[in-house]
């Protein structure tokens, strides 16, 4: 079908595939979604058998030709933080006099800061600019036709695991699909949900899943920092499933009710509706144990926050994407006393109702669009 794009996204819980094109106004006309569960990955390995993964791969891309009534050739592929790392290259240029600043100039001056990066086991899937300097005074994000005899650049370098990208082309080329691109999903959120005027300042995002999170900060449209942290909210399903005797699906259900902005009493009880019984635990032990869970949490974003010396960069605030904490109430506001930081929930753009959890799928989308030629 001309102009749809096809993606998989790998979240921390389900494989996502969509079909999608720029509608009316330059916002997204999604053709068809599937969703499959997984067992997401952990510290940059699937839980799952690659087999197990290939199967539902194979599913996804079946299961959207038929919806978008399509065949799809090339898929592109959302890559969560786990299998990537970041780095930042700077570069000088010098000119005799001054000239105007073309897109090869660009290009050149993203090379020469490229030069002298290297990351074992990793492949470079993406370079991007953060920001340009003219004349060694003059910070801008769109240099293109200005002119300058000095000319300077931050440039992000996004790189990939081999891991994952021998895995992943592996199963797609099983599935006759011979054509694929690797889109960074955390820079492709950022670049979605983040306008342009805001991110000519470093804008600070915390995506909690359900099997990790990650902490990075974006700039023009680079990444600067990016830290993949071992925490999500399956942590608290298997708390809970532990502690209250629950079996994971009754600790996935019970664990919505929680309200942590509140002070139960020794007696009250969160309750929710199973298949088979009413689950109930004890309101104040429930409370408490997640409470020490996002304590912990809180000391591996401030430990991260103190690497990335956010202290340095007059941030105020902390955008929050992903359902891994999102959905639990209060569970924001305390995490942002811990880290001494405000918590603001991001949600994607264009939608009726507000969800932070669409942010990756959706962004992989739009940047898929947007490499493809359909800007916004």
């Amino acid at each position: 079908m001309k102009n749809t794009v096809a993606i998989i996204d790998f979240g921390s819980q389900k494989l996502v595939g969509l079909v999608g094109r720029r509608g009316v106004n330059g916002q997204l006309d999604i053709l068809a979604r599937i969703q499959k569960d997984y067992g997401g990955y952990r510290k940059g390995r699937f839980r799952d058998s690659i087999t197990d993964i290939k199967v539902l791969v194979s599913e996804i891309v079946s299961e959207l030709e038929s919806s978008a009534l399509t065949k799809i050739n090339k898929v592109y592929v959302g890559v969560p933080s786990d299998f990537i790392t970041v780095q930042v290259g700077q570069a000088k240029q010098g000119y005799a006099k001054r000239k105007a600043i073309s897109r090869r100039k660009i290009a050149n001056i993203a090379d020469l800061a490229y030069s002298g990066i290297k990351e074992d086991k990793f492949e470079l899937i993406n370079k991007s600019g953060i920001d340009y300097l003219i004349d060694e005074k003059t910070r801008t994000f769109k240099p293109e036709k200005t002119k300058a005899s000095k000319f300077a650049a931050n440039v992000s370098f996004v790189f990939c695991e081999n891991y994952f990208i021998e895995n992943i082309y592996q199963i797609l080329e099983d599935l006759d699909i011979r054509s694929s691109e690797l889109v960074c999903a955390t820079l492709a959120q950022s670049l979605y949900a983040f306008t342009a005027e805001e991110r000519e300042k470093d804008v600070v995002i915390l995506d909690v899943g359900y099997s990790a999170a990650s902490l990075s900060i974006i700039c023009g449209e680079g990444l600067r920092n990016l830290v993949s942290l071992d925490f999500g909210g399956q942590d608290v399903t298997e708390i809970f499933a532990d502690a209250f005797k629950l079996t994971i699906e009754e600790a996935e259900q019970v664990k919505k009710e929680v309200i942590l902005n509140c002070t139960p009493l020794p007696s009250d009880s969160y309750e929710s509706v199973g298949q088979e019984k009413m689950i109930r635990i004890n309101a104040q032990i429930a409370n408490k144990l997640i409470k020490e869970w996002l304590e912990c949490f809180a000391k591996s974003v401030s430990r991260a926050l103190k690497n990335m010396r956010l202290e340095e960069k007059n941030i105020r605030e902390i955008y929050l994407t992903g359902g891994g904490l999102s959905y639990l109430r209060g569970g924001a506001d305390y995490l942002s006393k811990l880290i001494a930081y405000p918590l603001e929930v991001r949600n994607a753009p264009q939608l009726e109702t507000p969800t932070p959890t669409l942010v990756s799928e959706l962004g992989v989308l739009n940047l898929a669009l947007i490499i493809n030629g359909q800007v916004d």
